[in-house]
Formats: structure tokens, C-alpha cells, sequence
């Protein structure tokens, strides 16, 4: 029914609307313990401020070799098409293992994070814990398929180029 379809596409274009708190750039680890007063640009221009001691306790937990490489903050992407309380880690690989260790969810030393087979998600109590653990380094967004975000640019706007933020959602 064609109501069903605009409303669906209304639906997924405010998604991306909520999402201007995301980061519009990433830091590396490396970076923000160099700032005195480390933050992150958001999409809507506006700055979010990352808690220097929460830096510092992950930059102990990262070992040093990795902080040039590790991208801050992490963000964690509610998807609503994969289920109730289903997260996706954001980002590549490095940020996909950091947050597994942190949850203890892996053994494997930061030197076999490519080699570690870690689900690409996690769950609403693995992000309330990390949440408590690091509240400024860990953001929350909410996406929905590529497919999805593609349909509903297509419909509100035929003639736009399509973009996608680094975690393939937006």
C-alpha cells in the first residue's frame, strides 16, 4: 500500500535525523591523549566533549602500539532490523576487538585482533556495561539497512547522490 511506503520512508529519513549527534570525523586514541580538552565534532556541527580520565584508562588497556590506530569514539548502531536490543559495532576491525576485550568477550592478545573471529554485534546489557565503564567513548546511534536508506533517498530525493557514513549505516 502506498501509504505504508511513504510512511516507511518518513520513518527511516528521521533515523538519519536523530543521528546528528554521531561523530563527523574519528580521533585515534593517540590523538586525544595529546588534547587538553579532547572532543569530537559532531554531523551537526556541534562538539562532544570525551572525559580525559576515561582516555587515559582505555589508553592503559590498549597497549601503545595501537593507539595510532585505534579511531574514538566508539559507536554502537541500534539496528531495528535486526532485532530487539541488537547493536552493531561501528568501525573496522581494531574497534570491533577493542570492545569485545573490554567486554571480556575474547582472550586473544590486541597482537591477534585480525585473526579474532568476533561477531560484528552485541547487545543491549554488553552496551549498558561498556556505557558505565565509558560513558563519553561510547556513542549510541540508530540505523536501518543500506537498502533501506537507499529506497527512502530514492523516493524524497530522485536526483541526490547517495553517501554512507563509515559504517556502511546511517
Amino acid at each position: 500500500m502506498i501509504v505504508d511506503k511513504v510512511l516507511r520512508v518518513l520513518w527511516k529519513f528521521e533515523i538519519e535525523k536523530i543521528n546528528d549527534h554521531l561523530p563527523r570525523a574519528y580521533k585515534t586514541l593517540e590523538e586525544l591523549l595529546k588534547e587538553d580538552s579532547p572532543n569530537i565534532v559532531a554531523r551537526d556541527g556541534s562538539h562532544y566533549s570525551l572525559d580525559r580520565d576515561e582516555i587515559r584508562k582505555l589508553a592503559e588497556f590498549v597497549p601503545d602500539r595501537f593507539h595510532k590506530m585505534l579511531r574514538l569514539p566508539f559507536v554502537v548502531v541500534r539496528r531495528l532490523d535486526l532485532g530487539k536490543g541488537v547493536f552493531t559495532i561501528a568501525g573496522g576491525k581494531l574497534e570491533q576487538f577493542t570492545i569485545h576485550k573490554l567486554l571480556g568477550n575474547t582472550e586473544l592478545p590486541f597482537s591477534r585482533y585480525m585473526d579474532a573471529d568476533l561477531p560484528p554485534y552485541i547487545y543491549w546489557p554488553h552496551v549498558a556495561e561498556l556505557r558505565r565503564k565509558f560513558r563519553t567513548l561510547v556513542v549510541i546511534g540508530f540505523g536501518v539497512a543500506k537498502e533501506d536508506i537507499s529506497e527512502a533517498r530514492s523516493i524524497l530525493w530522485p536526483s541526490r547522490p547517495q553517501r554512507f557514513g563509515r559504517s556502511g549505516f546511517v
